[in-house]
């Protein structure tokens, strides 16, 4: 079955699907927004952090007490690199199949059916599926472009180092 067909549009649930987790609908909407708000945030916070090294690279390098030319740049952080890494979590979110019902446990050790009818059984299977794939968005699109943009200015910082012999 391809992905396209697994895929359930907002008016294709199945009966099973309302069976196991009559709220289907709602709570997928409301899992997708949770993940992108909590993905924003965490890569919010890992971007202060990365500008925070970059900045004791620079202190470091005043406390050797190497001299820097004046007209040395700046590390100057846009949101260009955020603003990425919000798209591209919007666009595979989007793709994403949702929760997959059909593997959840369907009954419990004496029989009885299980059905994921609160928000937080529901809430607690998006976030594990979402923890362990937020990886593909925060190291292609965060980390790998803030790493080459810190370490292309911190190349471009060093050509400011006067007196030097290397």
């Amino acid at each position: 079955m391809s992905s396209r067909s697994k895929r359930l549009s907002s008016c294709q649930l199945s009966a099973e699907i309302l069976e196991y987790c009559p709220n289907y609908k709602q709570w997928d909407h409301q899992a997708r927004q949770e993940s992108k708000d909590r993905i924003h945030e965490h890569l919010q916070g890992r971007r202060n952090e990365i500008s925070k090294c970059v900045d004791a690279a620079m202190d470091d390098i005043q406390c050797l007490g190497i001299k820097v030319a004046e007209d040395a740049p700046r590390f100057i952080d846009d949101d260009y690199i955020l603003n990425y890494a919000a798209e591209e979590t919007s666009k595979n979110i989007a793709k994403w199949d949702g929760v997959q019902i059909k593997q959840c446990k369907k009954l419990d050790k004496d029989g009885n059916t299980i059905r994921i009818d609160t928000w937080q059984k529901f809430a607690k299977k998006a976030k594990n599926h979402q923890d362990q794939t937020s990886w593909k968005i925060s190291g292609d699109f965060f980390f790998a472009p803030y790493i080459g943009k810190a370490r292309c200015f911190i190349e471009d910082y060093c050509q400011f180092i006067l007196n030097s012999n290397e």
